[in-house]
Formats: C-alpha cells, sequence, structure tokens
C-alpha cells in the first residue's frame, strides 16, 4: 500500500496554479478562456447571445507609483471582492449549475492582466442587458477603497463586444471588448462601451 496524499496535493496545487491567478485567487486567463469556448458552443447550439466585458481601472499606474505595488497589489485585492460579489448580484450573469461543487466552473470572472479584468454575461435577451450589468459593475468599483490606511478613489472603463455581432470566436470577441474598453478610456467618457 503507497500512501499518494503529497501526490495528490501536489496535484491539487499545480491545477490550481495553472488556472487561477495568485493574488486575487480570481480564474486566469486560461480558465476563462476555456469557460468562454463552451459558452460559445452552448450559444451557437440555442441560438443564444453572449457578452464579454474587458474592465480596466483608470489611473491605477498612480496609485501604485504614489503609494507602492503592495498598495495596488492590495487594492486588486479588493477589486476582485467586490467584482465576485457584485457579479453573485447581477440579473444576467447565468451562473453555472456546477459552481458549487467546482470552483473552475464559476470562471465567469477573470483577472486579465495588471489592472484589468473580463466578464462573461451568459444568454443575455438583449444589448441593454450587458449595459445594466455594466453600469452596477463599475457602481461597485467606483466607490472608495481603505488602502494601508489611505482612502484611494478611482474609477473604472468597461469594453462590451457581443456574441454573435461581434466575433464568433474567443479571440475575436476578447480583442472586441478590449478595443472597446481602450476606445471609451480614450474618449475619457468613462463608463462602458460598446465595440463598434
Amino acid at each position: 500500500i503507497q500512501d499518494i496524499t503529497e501526490r495528490q496535493r501536489n496535484r491539487s496545487t499545480i491545477r490550481y496554479l495553472t488556472n487561477f491567478d495568485s493574488l486575487t485567487g480570481l480564474p486566469n486567463r486560461l480558465l476563462f478562456e476555456q469557460q468562454l469556448e463552451r459558452a460559445l458552443s452552448h450559444a451557437r447550439r440555442n441560438g443564444k447571445m453572449l457578452a464579454v466585458l474587458h474592465i480596466g481601472l483608470n489611473r491605477f499606474k498612480r496609485i501604485n507609483e504614489s503609494l507602492g505595488h503592495q498598495a495596488g497589489d492590495a487594492m486588486l485585492v479588493q477589486v476582485a471582492d467586490r467584482l465576485k460579489s457584485a457579479s453573485r448580484d447581477c440579473d444576467y450573469l447565468a451562473r453555472p449549475q456546477d459552481a458549487v461543487s467546482d470552483p473552475a466552473a464559476e470562471a465567469n470572472l477573470a483577472r486579465w492582466s495588471g489592472d484589468e479584468f473580463v466578464i462573461l454575461l451568459n444568454e443575455i435577451r438583449v444589448p441593454q442587458d450587458a449595459a445594466r450589468a455594466s453600469t452596477r459593475l463599475l457602481a461597485h468599483l467606483d466607490k472608495p477603497y481603505m488602502v494601508f490606511d489611505h482612502e484611494v478613489s478611482t474609477s473604472a472603463t468597461a469594453g462590451i463586444a457581443l456574441y454573435p455581432g461581434d466575433g464568433d470566436n474567443t479571440a475575436e470577441l476578447l480583442k472586441n471588448a478590449d478595443a472597446a474598453m481602450h476606445f471609451a478610456k480614450s474618449n475619457e467618457s468613462g463608463g462602458y462601451g460598446f465595440y463598434t
């Protein structure tokens, strides 16, 4: 008889590090892309619409420069927590049935890179559903943060790409949501912008 407890623990750790962001605990790009691919297959089969939101924090570089990277990391953890709690309350986020038993199944929200996050909205009925969800999520992020005894304020901008109109594959939807977010940021309109 051989005790494989340590080997199982190592496999579990490797799986976690492969699929999740070590700072925020959110799914990473790889896991999100896999979830989006599954959601696209489902949407194609059933003639459904879905949206990808690409959210970026505004002026986050200033926070890192003025308070340091540890403060920036602490703030990113708070941003992730706010997005998690706001996503659960959001009317138009469809949660997978098996999300309770498998954390990987809850990959509808991920840390994309640095100060950017992505969210998958499944089975939305009309584009305005994505707009309402974006407004709600951004409102949660606009509230002040307490970081190492400093009150820090920032805002966020979201770019929205819709399936099927803005792309029919994972790479195209993610690229277009990112482009919409950067365009909305460049116009200093804040809030959210749809890909056109």
